[in-house]
């Protein structure tokens, strides 16, 4: 009788441990594939926003760009908008689509208006 229940022990242990990993091996590869705020090609306020701080970081604000490593404020920010907005050679390196994007994320993240 105690070998009896005792092989039921068992075989309840190993189905729980099978279970419990299949449960943590799926949730593992939930949390790894919706991981990251930037999804390339995202549509919307927030992908703008993100598309835009992107951009303003690596084209804008790196060492060797034209701004490197500068630290914004509300009244850097509205010049910078300005200067994008406007239609000098500096800006040149940038589409026009990243201008849009870039200006809506320093809106958003100054609070520009």
């Amino acid at each position: 009788m105690n070998q009896l229940k005792s092989k039921r022990n068992a075989i309840a242990l190993k189905s729980f441990v099978c279970t419990g990993a299949v449960i943590l091996a799926s949730a593992m590869a939930t949390s790894v594939s919706a991981s990251g705020s930037f999804a390339p090609g995202s549509v919307g306020p927030q992908g703008k926003y993100n598309v835009g701080k992107v951009v303003f970081h690596k084209k804008i604000s790196c060492s060797t760009c034209p701004l490197p490593s500068k630290r914004l404020d509300k009244a850097s920010a509205s010049d910078l908008i300005k200067s994008l907005q406007s239609d000098s050679t500096e800006n040149v390196y940038l589409k026009s689509s990243e201008k849009k994007a870039v200006i809506y994320y320093l809106k958003k993240r100054y609070r520009v208006k």
